[in-house]
């Protein structure tokens, strides 16, 4: 399927540095925009990882990528992708008005994956991240960032509540998940080198294309 825009995107684990990545590239490139997954939080459609992981451990289903094409949806997120690459403008949830682009960066964390994403995409790039490394990171966001409004016991349950539900399958499920995607990459970033020499290696990529 033609469109007027190339849609690259990057995928890999929470914490890989996905979104530090798209604003380095999309700053600069002269005509790029860049659209975030995590924005459409509220219209994603998906299963409890941990229950996941239990359906996989008891064999009620084999491939766990059947999991990502027929039970994690995300319907205003895919109409929006596709009105920007076939010129329209959109507004996302976060409120920013995106303008079509030659160039779309996408934050998509299933790549390819998701039922209608393979026709659209054209590169997946995936920051490889060693797990333990990418949970000490959102451990570290989740402290400092992510709920540093709300006070200390608060925050702290939010970081036990994620650590228990990857200790208790989430994690394996994220692993596998990794797995698939970095199976069906076109590129591979290496996500312990410095964020510059990545957006200096897409952008030159990009430019390539």
């Amino acid at each position: 399927m033609d469109h007027a825009s190339k849609i690259i995107c990057i995928c890999g684990p929470s914490g890989a540095g996905k979104s530090s990545l798209m604003a380095s590239v999309v700053e600069a490139l002269d005509d790029a925009v860049s659209v975030y997954f995590d924005a459409y939080q509220s219209t994603l459609v998906s299963p409890d990882p941990v229950d996941v992981y239990r359906r996989l451990e008891q064999e009620i289903i084999t491939d766990p990528m059947d999991i990502v094409r027929k039970e994690i949806r995300n319907d205003r997120f895919d109409e929006d992708l596709l009105r920007l690459c076939h010129g329209h403008e959109i507004i996302d949830p976060w409120n920013r008005r995106l303008k079509p682009a030659s160039i779309i960066i996408v934050e998509e964390p299933f790549g390819r994956l998701r039922e209608g994403m393979q026709e659209l995409i054209h590169t997946v790039v995936y920051i490889d991240l060693p797990l333990e490394i990418a949970l000490c990171r959102r451990i570290m966001r989740n402290l400092t960032y992510d709920y540093i409004s709300e006070p200390v016991d608060a925050r702290l349950n939010h970081v036990l509540d994620y650590v228990k539900s990857f200790h208790d399958g989430e994690g394996m499920a994220i692993r596998l998940l990794q797995e698939n995607l970095k199976a069906t990459s076109d590129l591979i970033y290496d996500g312990l080198r410095p964020k510059e020499q990545l957006a200096a290696e897409l952008v030159a990529h990009i430019s390539s294309l």
